[in-house]
Parts: C-alpha cells; structure tokens; sequence
C-alpha cells in the first residue's frame, strides 16, 4: 500500500464519529446519509463532511442516487492498514513480555499509601477544579466568545474578541488567534466540537498547526456540587510528549486561576 493511501486510512479512522460510521456500515447493507445521521447529535451537513473524508480515503463508496447518496463500505484498505500493523506485532509482543517479567520482579511499581500500582506512561493531563459559581455561570465562560477570550490565555497572552468564534454543536468550529507572552508570539488556535451537553460536558479537538490531521482531545466534565459551586474536571490526551503535557499543565492551571477570578467578581 502507498505511503500516502496508508498515511489517510489512518488520518480517517483518527475521528470517532467517522469510526462509528465504519462500524454502522460494516453489515455489508448500503446505508443512506439520513440513516448514518440518526445517531448522532449534529448536523447532515457535518455528517456529509465526515462521509468526504472516509470517501477520498478509500474506505467508503457513494452512490448517486438522487439526494441520498448512500454509502457501503470498502474493506480493502482496512486490510491493508491491517497487515502494515501485523508486521509490528513483534514489537508489542515483546513488549508486554518485558512488562510482564519486570512486574513478576517487582519493577516499573510505584508504592503508594494503598496497594502497589503500575506508574502508567503519561499522554495527557487531568486537572480538577471547583469554582464558586454556578454549573451554568462555569459553562459560559466556556461557550460565550466574551467571556473565553478573556480568560483563554491567562494574564501573560491576548486573544482579540474579533478572532474568536465559537459554533457550540457538535461538528461545529471553533477558532481563535492568541497573542503569547511578551514578545506576543501569534497562535491560531482551532478545533471542532465532538460532543455539546449543556451545561454538563463539552468535548473538542484542539491545535494550533494549520491543516495537520494531529490534534488534542479536550474533555471538560462540570459538576454541580450543590452548594452553589462547580467541581470542573478537565483532560487533555494526545501526542506530546511528557514535558510538553508538564508546560501545558502549568498553561491550563494559569487559565483557570483567570476564571476563578473573573467568577469571583461576578
């Protein structure tokens, strides 16, 4: 398989929403746009958008009837990605009997107050805050183009309100153009909305490099603690490295200290 053929497979099958599309389709029947759309909480215009990408990636065929379209899966180029995966198998093989081993020794253990844990290798980052305010005053200052440009960015960036926008739905955009540090440094940020449950959970890929198929998942999860406040728990997986997660750590932490401040004021 071509480099390139192997390099969209796998940028396809990245998104969630298009690997339940896959998943939908892998009966064999063809399936109609409207039918794949059912399940999900978006748009037909978002789900046609994900129908594209697994089209030009080979891994779905479209017919043409009239409006519907409707969709069959192709295996092949599963296969193929498959079989470039088999020739690694040693690689994970080996490695789960080296973990194995080092565990029957009494290695790669970390000892806590309770019983012994694995220390698992760190692809993200897990921040628990609580606010004094509102589930629904916590949510806003996520959704509202106002309140996230004045607190996305802490004390030490600017993000012009003009640059923000915001389409809260799943499928929908999100964009923004920071201005970092002193020397303000310009970033672009962008992403799109994977799930929007108001005022409870909101899940969104974030980057900053323009037209690269990386990203990070961002979940946020609010909690009404019943009291007035908000416990918020936030995470963030991907592909940077550990001391890359530390600094955006450090990042995030800044942020939300300007929330509780702003939140604090009223």
């Amino acid at each position: 398989m071509a480099v390139d053929e192997l390099s969209a497979t796998f940028a396809a099958l990245a998104d969630p929403t298009r690997r339940s599309i896959l998943e939908r389709l892998a009966g064999g029947e063809e399936v109609t746009v409207n039918e794949l759309a059912e399940p999900f909480p978006m748009t037909l215009q978002a789900v046609s958008k994900h129908l594209r990408v697994l089209e030009r990636a080979g891994l779905i065929e479209r017919g043409r009837a009239a409006q519907q379209r409707p969709s069959r899966l192709r295996g092949a180029p599963l296969k193929d990605a498959a079989d470039w995966l088999e020739t690694y198998r040693h690689f994970w093989q080996e490695g789960f009997t080296r973990l194995d081993e080092r565990l029957r020794a009494g290695e790669g253990v970390a000892v806590t107050d309770g019983p012994q844990a694995i220390r698992p290798r760190r692809h993200g980052i897990t921040i628990t805050r609580v606010f004094d305010a509102p589930r629904e005053s916590v949510w806003k200052e996520w959704t509202e183009a106002e309140r996230f440009a004045d607190w996305f960015g802490g004390p030490q960036s600017e993000v012009p309100l003009a640059s923000v926008s915001m389409d809260v739905r799943p499928g929908g955009a999100w964009r923004c153009t920071m201005f970092a540090g002193p020397d303000r440094h310009e970033i672009h940020w962008h992403g799109e909305y994977q799930e929007v449950h108001e005022p409870e959970r909101l899940v969104f890929t974030l980057s900053d490099e323009p037209g690269g198929d990386l990203y990070e998942l961002v979940t946020v999860v609010f909690t009404d603690l019943g009291d007035g406040r908000t416990e918020m728990h936030f995470q963030q997986h991907g592909y940077m490295e550990p001391d890359q997660y530390d600094r955006t750590e450090q990042g995030w932490n800044g942020f939300f200290d300007r929330i509780a401040s702003r939140l604090a004021d009223g």
